[in-house]
């Protein structure tokens, strides 16, 4: 089977599943439970995205901490301005996906769902 079809089948099953297990572990709680933070939860995905990049970026080094070390130094820390104007973007898209996890809290899966993607449209 082409790689390029079991790709397709794993990003629509993740892409269908997300938004349904998020909201069940949003609004399913017991009555001596609260439910998750989702300031907190979306920092946690963005530090699980910086990991996987640090990590993705050491392989390309050869695996070489210092190699990885040195690219991060002049790519990120000697380049503040960069950095700055990256910034930008990545706090608007912080809040974004806040926004977005509580829609999924207050929306019915298939409206979240079908707005969600209708942005894709917009865009």
């Amino acid at each position: 089977m082409d790689l390029r079809y079991i790709a397709l089948a794993i990003l629509t099953v993740q892409n269908a599943s997300v938004p349904i297990m998020t909201r069940m572990a949003r609004t399913h709680y017991g009555p001596s439970e609260t439910a998750y933070c989702v300031p907190l939860l979306v920092s946690f995905q963005e530090l699980f995205k910086l990991l996987g990049s640090i990590l993705l970026l050491w392989n390309a080094c050869g695996r070489s901490l210092g190699k990885t070390y040195s690219v991060v130094e002049s790519e990120i820390i000697m380049k503040p301005s960069m950095t700055l104007r990256l910034a930008v973007p990545a706090v608007l898209y912080f809040i974004q996906n806040v926004c977005v996890q509580a829609a999924n809290s207050f929306l019915p899966a298939a409206v979240y769902q079908l707005t969600y993607q209708g942005k894709t449209l917009v865009v």
